[in-house]
């Protein structure tokens, strides 16, 4: 179950240094996003997050990510692919990277 594309991720990105190429470039910050969200909503929603299968708004409902959660995810992607950018090159005093590590 994905619950965030990785175009919808690349919307939270400059585009140009920083981007995700395709969904298997994207994989590592979907799985670290995904474990993240679901462990925060399975105990208040288990039934409706075991539901959701499919990012397409044209399913029914209850078997669509919700907008919020996949912005969510979404956000998170972006920002763990800031990290590890960020990570690869040396932080300095004005870097994104330094902001982001102290989240």
């Amino acid at each position: 179950m994905t619950l965030a594309l990785y175009s919808d991720a690349n919307s939270w990105l400059d585009g140009t240094k920083i981007r995700f190429e395709n969904e298997e470039d994207a994989e590592p910050e979907r799985s670290e996003a995904e474990t993240i969200t679901k462990a925060a909503l399975i105990d208040l929603y288990p039934d409706h997050v075991l539901l959701w299968t499919t990012t397409d708004p044209l399913v029914p409902p209850a078997e669509a990510v919700p907008d919020l959660v996949r912005t969510i995810v979404s956000l998170l992607m972006a920002a763990y692919r800031y990290l590890r950018s960020g990570s690869r090159r040396s932080c300095n005093a004005s870097s994104r990277c330094i902001a982001l590590r102290e989240c």
